[in-house]
């Protein structure tokens, strides 16, 4: 269930906006499914954490997006 591209070292600059969008969409699903896990306390702790760490990778793909699409010629 939690497959996708993005990974260490993965290159968003490589990437076109059908790739940034499919990578945005793997990432939602997978904090969704994250999210939506019952855990103990110390799990809901690691959770937080991996949570967090997404939520920086989406960025980092919304601001490629951005930086895509208001490319200089």
């Amino acid at each position: 269930a939690l497959s996708g591209t993005n990974h260490p070292g993965f290159d968003l600059k490589k990437c076109d906006l059908d790739c940034l969008k499919k990578e945005q969409k793997a990432y939602d699903d997978r904090m969704e499914l994250i999210s939506d896990l019952p855990l103990n306390s110390l799990e809901e702790e690691k959770r937080n954490f991996l949570l967090h760490e997404m939520r920086m990778g989406l960025a980092d793909i919304k601001k490629a997006q951005f930086d895509l699409k208001n490319k200089k010629p």
